[in-house]
């Protein structure tokens, strides 16, 4: 028996079974011990709260099919979500139907494990915690050479046709310093393809994804063996993977798959002029700053006014993975990569 103390996602569950289910309110909230059967829907238009109803076995998570008859909840152009975690997020399949950034906000069995694309509409994502080495079934271990070991403890299904960059989190349950033997730098994403795990060129996010709200941004927290994120460096197509994991690059690898990183025999000299658009959320202006790719504050530059265009006049000279950062008056920040390569 569902608990009396439903949402609006439950109640419409109950009246229209299988069908699809529109929520065109201005706001929706979900207080958990829903369940979205297969071949079912709930489509989501305007912002979107999770909430704790502090009832049940799992009191704020929305739980859909999936089987090959998948559940989804899906998010519309212009919808939201915010304050999903371990208690609260869906345990199942979200599908985003806009070109936008977006985290989605999955998990399992009480494990909030968000992924972000930088938008591609009609994909879908769930998260597994379970052994990607043996996936429904079947024996799924097997590895490139350049990998040295791939995750042990989960994996993602991640479908869509059309191309994007995929951001992975994990956590302190994910043990990515015995998966890279205590060398983060070793870490990469995953994706089983055919008959074996290929290496899918990524990079670890300085500041690590923003687990809060569907924004797909990165926030200021800077990533370690108990949490972080890593971002694949160019967009891939979902559906070229079966599933998607994390898994360890051996020594002689890193150093091809990652040049950025190392230091050149006979570096180029670049004559790179970035010019950066930015805005700001409050009339005072910020700050810009950049950030070598070793963490190293490079430049910081006072701006002034809501908007503009800002030019770095030639603060790089190596070829690198770069961080710019833009805090407002207020303290908000908004942190993205800059990829220089050599000329």
């Amino acid at each position: 028996m569902l608990s009396t103390k439903k949402s609006l996602l439950g109640a419409l569950l109950i009246f229209l079974g299988a069908s699809g289910v529109q929520l065109n309110a201005q706001s929706s909230k979900s207080f958990g011990e829903v369940f979205i059967p297969n071949k079912a829907a709930i489509s989501i238009f305007n912002k979107h709260t999770f909430h704790d109803g502090s009832n049940g076995m799992y009191p704020g998570v929305i739980a859909t099919e999936r089987t090959d008859k998948k559940g989804y909840i899906n998010f519309a152009k212009g919808s939201s979500w915010i304050d999903a975690s371990d208690m609260q997020h869906v345990d199942g399949y979200v599908k985003v139907f806009h070109d936008d950034a977006f985290t989605f906000p999955i998990g399992a069995n009480s494990r909030y494990r968000p992924i972000a694309i930088s938008g591609a509409s009609r994909t879908s994502a769930a998260y597994y915690d379970s052994n990607p080495n043996a996936i429904d079934g079947r024996e799924t271990s097997e590895k490139e050479v350049a990998l040295t070991k791939i995750s042990a403890s989960e994996y993602w299904d991640i479908d869509g046709d059309n191309r994007t960059q995929v951001t992975l989190t994990w956590d302190a349950i994910s043990s990515v310093e015995t998966l890279t033997d205590g060398n983060l730098n070793r870490l990469t994403i995953i994706g089983w393809r055919g008959n074996q795990w290929e290496i899918i060129p990524s990079s670890i996010d300085r500041f690590i994804l923003d687990k809060s709200d569907s924004d797909g941004k990165m926030g200021s927290e800077i990533a370690d063996f108990v949490k972080g994120s890593i971002t694949t460096d160019e967009v891939i197509r979902p559906n070229d993977y079966d599933f998607i994991s994390l898994g360890a690059l051996n020594e002689s690898t890193m150093a091809k798959m990652r040049p950025e990183f190392d230091v050149y025999p006979n570096p180029v000299s670049l004559t790179l002029t970035p010019s950066l658009n930015y805005q700001f959320s409050t009339e005072e202006g910020g700050t810009v700053r950049l950030y070598s790719p070793n963490n190293v504050l490079l430049l910081e530059r006072e701006v002034s006014g809501q908007r503009g265009n800002l030019t770095l006049d030639n603060p790089i000279g190596d070829a690198g993975i770069y961080i710019i950062g833009i805090i407002d008056s207020n303290g908000s920040s908004r942190f993205e990569k800059l990829v220089v390569v050599e000329k």
